[in-house]
């Protein structure tokens, strides 16, 4: 049996239920997404980004939930792996929303048939609220991956102690 890791608390809870909430809701925006005629109005290349995100979501979801249950390592580790999979696919995928807004592709990733009438499917605060929201995401992986990579070097080095090596 896996030993729980030294830490494995509040932190670990409040890092797992962030991570089950926020994939949540990520997974349940993606799903609003296609149920409101996203995998249509999408380019090809698009909807399948849609899709494969959501199954990211999901299995984020998943690899989350075990986490909060079980408060383990490895678990964590597991955890956020999917996490920065599934943060720096919804970057990708809001970036290519915003630009598809803003830039100088205005539209590109929406089939043609549906350009005329897309823009009143969103607002301006929604491309903001995304966009920095996906970067706020990203920055908060950053931060937590370097926790959690410094908090395993020091149980590494703390069983390399222990052992004599």
């Amino acid at each position: 049996m896996q030993e729980r890791a030294p830490g494995a608390s509040r932190w670990t809870r409040l890092a797992a239920v962030g991570l089950v909430l926020g994939s949540g809701f990520l997974l349940a925006r993606t799903i609003m997404l296609m149920a409101g005629g996203s995998l249509r109005t999408y380019s090809w290349w698009a909807a399948a980004l849609l899709g494969v995100e959501s199954s990211v979501d999901a299995v984020v979801v998943v690899a989350g939930g075990a986490w909060l249950v079980a408060r383990h390592s490895g678990h964590a580790t597991l955890a956020l792996r999917a996490a920065a999979a599934m943060i720096l696919m919804h970057a990708v995928r809001v970036l290519v929303f915003v630009l598809g807004r803003t830039g100088p592709w205005v539209d590109f990733d929406v089939r043609p048939p549906y350009r005329a009438d897309y823009a009143t499917t969103w607002s301006w605060f929604e491309v903001w609220f995304a966009g920095t929201g996906a970067a706020l995401s990203v920055i908060l992986l950053a931060v937590v991956w370097r926790r959690h990579v410094r908090n395993a070097k020091r149980r590494g080095r703390a069983r390399s102690a222990e052992s004599g090596h």
